[in-house]
């Protein structure tokens, strides 16, 4: 119920809509916990990556794009640019064909392509921000697949979640002897309900508490440390959200797709403008201003079939596993527990809720096992 369904589920046939974005019940249904706060938890997660005013990320993301260098990606772009550039030019120029097939081969040379895409990523190195909506990149693709999230939380959080479930087993099993003991000197009906939703509220309740308290170490008789099982395990963790984090989430394909078509894409078509005009500088003179933003327009419409040649570079050069492992690694316990706790912290009620509710059930259902 923590990460499942994905999508609100109500009883069909009730014409029942789905409750408001980050509630996950409604009057008859349910949307597991986290796909229900996809938005809000992956603000969070993309803040504690980024960093956000007054708070350092895990990486700081101007540093990292300056290790793309600007040379070795416009040998890796400018083919294919130059392919789709070309016939763009050809197009939008006037006169006979032949000349215009001509003057735009002479014209969008591959020097002169280079020269404009080492230029476009100088540019957007020195203020990303202006380019880059790193939140908006990432919160957009969770909520396209709400799945990830799922997924994410999922894989970090394995054990803990296993935990979780056979404490309520053994706990519950536990509280379940100390109930039949109690039923030998005092059986009202109704105590099995009560007592059974009383162990269902305290072995969710215990379960929880012990997965994330205490949140430092906390040493007894100089032998022993205890503290949450989940921040006992922040090494491990740091490598499974650092490497599920740069395959999954923050790829090169959605990071290029956030420029080009993101809240901030605008940049880039004014970007490419300015340097379309210095690369066709021979004629700027002679061409109209409908010429480049038409060109530019259509340059950037056709950059997602041309930059894939630079994923494989940008993910090893831009090395996001590797930072992000090490800096959760060095996180402050108090840090590191928000790195998972907040998906159980908001809603952690509605857990023991059910807990209580299932337990109560369970107990109601042995009642007229001993009338």
């Amino acid at each position: 119920m923590i990460f499942h369904p994905l999508k609100y589920w109500s009883c069909p046939g009730l014409g029942i809509k789905a409750p408001a974005e980050g509630s996950p019940f409604g009057l008859v249904g349910w949307q597991g916990i986290v796909p229900s706060k996809v938005k809000k938890m992956g603000t969070r997660i993309v803040q504690m990556v980024a960093g956000m005013p007054g708070r350092p990320g895990l990486i700081n993301v101007e540093s990292v794009f300056r290790r793309l260098d600007a040379g070795h990606m416009a040998a890796l772009l400018a083919p294919a640019l130059r392919e789709k550039v070309v016939p763009i030019v050809e197009a939008e120029l006037t006169g006979p064909q032949y000349v215009r097939e001509q003057l735009a081969d002479m014209l969008i040379t591959t020097e002169r392509i280079e020269a404009l895409v080492a230029d476009v990523i100088t540019c957007v190195q020195d203020d990303v921000d202006s380019y880059l909506d790193v939140e908006g990149a990432v919160v957009s693709s969770l909520g396209k697949d709400v799945g990830l999230l799922v997924n994410l939380f999922e894989r970090c959080g394995a054990p803990e979640l296993r935990f979780l479930v056979m404490f309520g087993l053994w706990g519950g099993l536990g509280l379940g002897v100390f109930q039949m003991l109690l039923w030998l000197v005092w059986s009202p009906a109704w105590s099995l309900p009560a007592t059974g939703a009383l162990v269902g509220l305290i072995t969710d309740w215990v379960a929880l508490r012990l997965m994330f308290t205490p949140v430092q170490p906390v040493n007894i008789l100089g032998r022993f440390k205890i503290q949450g099982l989940f921040l006992q395990r922040q090494r491990e963790v740091a490598s499974d959200f650092g490497e599920f984090f740069a395959k999954k989430i923050l790829t090169p394909e959605r990071i290029w797709d956030d420029i080009i078509r993101g809240n901030k894409s605008a940049a880039l078509t004014a970007l490419l403008e300015s340097r379309i005009r210095a690369a066709v500088s021979p004629l700027e003179g002679a061409l109209t201003d409908d010429f480049f933003a038409t060109v530019s327009n259509r340059v950037q419409r056709a950059l997602p079939e041309v930059v894939p040649s630079s994923y494989a570079y940008v993910e090893k050069t831009l090395a996001l596993e590797g930072d992000l492992t090490s800096a959760m690694r060095s996180m402050p316990s108090e840090d590191f527990e928000e790195v998972l706790h907040p998906v159980f912290q908001e809603d952690e009620w509605i857990l023991c809720l059910l807990g209580a509710v299932l337990g109560g059930l369970a107990g109601a259902a042995q009642v007229p096992f001993y009338r």
